[in-house]
């Protein structure tokens, strides 16, 4: 029988290793009623022993396949239920607990995901810590409140410092409350940390709740051929006729209580007398709570309708939050009178008020602010894909022809001229002093952060005049893919304010 002995005096003419009896831990005894030979004996930096050799038996109810068989033994180390003689005790203590969370207001809301980092940290002069490891207790459980598992730290020399990450997450039930958790950092041995109480708020998701105001809906219906881009061909009497076409512009209005997120809207004939001849689906992007917004299409109306109900349409708005997405039936009258679309104009003289066709569904002027972004910071994000997120909403905005903006490479050439470096620049003073060199009237600068998948872009407006944030809005993206989307939805938004 082959007897191995970690601990004790035990010596092994094939390594030639020699350890003493006075830093015995634990003891193991292994071998079979046949014949065990020990070749060789080995110890990892955890501690953990493998032994290595011949026996002629069967080693922890392994058939032998007859003569001698070669073996190797691994053996853990025991250090989680005892101290070694004349080893230190670790001195564990919990060294701060962070949450932060998506919309940066420290309250867990519904569709949010938030990260609670706890620090552990063993005290200097005590003894190593031991598999370590950190869990959240629910103490004061809410609805629609979940959170991942224990987090394994591992060992901790003395003075060291570990931290566990743990994702919350609140889901569309969750309500308005307070939750509470113990977090428990324990050892190995049993020289655990001093647990520590975690308070929090959550609170409910503010539903929206975007609605078609079809009694304010307009149309025009004057065929003007010198205007390429309109699509109406009718009498101009304000009366949806068969035979002709007409531009309809259609307000929608949140009437919830919360701002939606990812708005599209999309519109669809249900009758086979009209077919929509112009684009069918916008980008509203976010629309807080009494925010209203109109939509513009173009309708041809077949010359053998002949029904009296008029003509049905289905309005689909969507949120990016599925629950929220809704469906409202229109009907457009024909042969009724409707309302014609009225505009005024302010340019500096008497306001003059007069019939016009309808407006496209982004200003039909350009505005007089002249716009600059800069290349966005990165959190948790690598700064050529911060950068590349200001890229996209930068081409998105020129694209719209809305504001009038300063391209990434004159942007470059001006800085440079004064020496100065625009990448990294998020604060007020550090825009202000920007758009002051590129002679913009606002500056457009923002971050780009990741928790867990889901991309979060915060993007504030910076007036010149007024050297201060004029507008901020967030959006966020599910995953890389969904960037691109991101960065479109938010563009249509800043444009369209």
């Amino acid at each position: 029988m082959m007897r191995a002995a970690v601990g004790v005096m035990v010596v092994l003419s094939v390594v030639g290793v020699q350890i003493s009896a006075q830093a015995t831990r634990w003891t193991r005894q292994l071998g079979t009623s046949g014949r065990d030979e020990g070749r060789g004996i080995a110890v990892d930096g955890s501690g953990n022993v493998y032994v290595t050799g011949e026996t002629a038996g069967g080693l922890d109810g392994n058939p032998s396949a007859g003569g001698k068989d070669a073996f190797i033994w691994a053996l853990a180390d025991e250090d989680d239920t005892v101290l070694a003689k004349g080893e230190k005790p670790p001195l564990l203590r919990i060294g701060g607990v962070t949450f932060a969370d998506q919309d940066n207001d420290n309250i867990l809301s519904g569709d949010e995901t938030a990260a609670l980092k706890v620090a552990v940290v063993n005290a200097s002069g005590a003894g190593r810590a031991r598999k370590v490891v950190c869990m959240l207790i629910p103490e004061q459980r809410v609805r629609g409140v979940t959170h991942s598992g224990e987090v394994k730290i591992g060992t901790l020399e003395p003075g060291g410092r570990g931290e566990a990450t743990f994702t919350l997450t609140g889901g569309e039930d969750i309500v308005t409350a307070t939750a509470s958790f113990i977090v428990r950092c324990t050892e190995g041995r049993g020289f655990d940390a001093e647990e520590q109480r975690v308070v929090l708020r959550t609170r409910a998701v503010a539903p929206p709740e975007v609605r078609v105001v079809a009694g304010e809906m307009a149309l025009d219906d004057r065929f003007e051929p010198q205007q390429r881009d309109k699509l109406a061909v009718g009498t101009g009497n304000n009366v949806v006729e068969p035979g002709e076409s007409v531009e309809v512009r259609l307000p929608l209005e949140n009437r919830g209580a919360g701002a939606t997120r990812g708005t599209r809207v999309r519109i669809r004939s249900s009758s086979p007398d009209a077919q929509i001849i112009s684009t069918d689906t916008f980008v509203l992007g976010t629309l807080n709570p009494g925010e209203r917004r109109h939509i513009q299409f173009a309708v041809a109306v077949s010359r053998k309708y002949t029904g009296t109900q008029g003509l049905g349409f289905t309005v689909s708005v969507s949120d990016e939050r599925r629950r929220f997405s809704r469906e409202e039936t229109l009907t457009l009258p024909v042969n009724r009178p409707m309302r014609s679309v009225q505009t005024v104009e302010i340019q500096g003289k008497p306001v003059e008020v007069a019939r016009s066709a309808v407006p496209e569904s982004r200003p039909a002027r350009r505005s007089t602010m002249t716009v600059a972004v800069a290349d966005f910071s990165g959190q948790d994000v690598s700064a050529a894909e911060a950068a590349t997120v200001a890229g996209l909403i930068r081409t998105e905005l020129v694209n719209m022809g809305v504001y009038r903006v300063v391209d990434r490479g004159n942007m470059d050439k001006i800085l440079a001229e004064v020496g100065y470096q625009m990448s990294g620049c998020t604060e007020t003073g550090c825009a202000v002093e920007m758009g002051k060199h590129l002679n913009v009237t606002h500056m457009i600068v923002g971050t780009v952060s990741r928790l867990g998948e889901t991309y979060i872009i915060m993007v504030n407006v910076v007036g010149m005049e007024t050297a201060q944030i004029v507008r901020s809005y967030r959006q966020t993206a599910e995953n890389k893919r969904d960037l691109i989307n991101a960065c479109s939805v938010l563009a249509q938004t800043l444009a369209a304010e």
